[in-house]
């Protein structure tokens, strides 16, 4: 596959390093490919599209500050819109750990996990939202989910009653 020239020149690549550099080359191996699946997480419904160079710019930039919290979801966002989920997941667990406060990107996290169809892992950190208090409807509806990929029929009706609970009669949960 060619890069254009007006995307990158030669001398760029050669200066790429650590995420940036490993944006690059899944770029390049996956033929620039992007991930069309539809999710209701807060990593899809980009209208940008992915370009080498917006991702290697996202990964410098969040790799000169990893501290920046914007900038680590707009690279997993777009490592993600790339069909890179690992890596994307792998981001997200160190922006969630870097900011244990924030129930947000933990939960974001762990609704990541669960459309990964990483139910087990899904499931530890969603569990971890519920038990500081401050979890949604969205919350355990995503439990439920998790908790229905382990087989763990019992505790996602537990969870799936606990959405309906807080929002009765959604189709979504049903």
């Amino acid at each position: 596959m060619a890069f254009p020239s007006s995307l990158l020149s030669f001398r760029r690549v050669r200066s790429l390093h650590g995420p940036a550099l490993a944006v690059l080359m899944a770029f390049a191996v996956t033929g620039c490919q992007t991930s069309s699946e539809g999710s209701s997480s807060l990593l899809t419904g980009s209208t940008e599209t992915v370009s080498l160079k917006t991702a290697a710019l996202a990964a410098q930039k969040y790799e000169q500050n990893p501290e920046d919290t914007k900038a680590g979801l707009h690279y997993a966002r777009l490592l993600k819109d790339m069909g890179q989920i690992d890596k994307a997941l792998s981001i997200l667990a160190e922006i969630a750990k870097r900011n244990p406060q924030d129930v947000g990107l933990t939960t974001l996290y762990g609704k990541e996990l669960a459309e990964a169809g990483r139910g087990e892992a899904a499931s530890q950190v969603l569990t971890a939202v519920v038990q500081t208090g401050k979890a949604d409807w969205k919350v355990y509806s995503a439990l439920g989910s998790a908790y229905d990929q382990q087989g763990a029929f019992a505790e996602a009706r537990e969870a799936y009653k606990s959405a309906l609970t807080m929002k009765p009669g959604d189709v979504g949960i049903m």
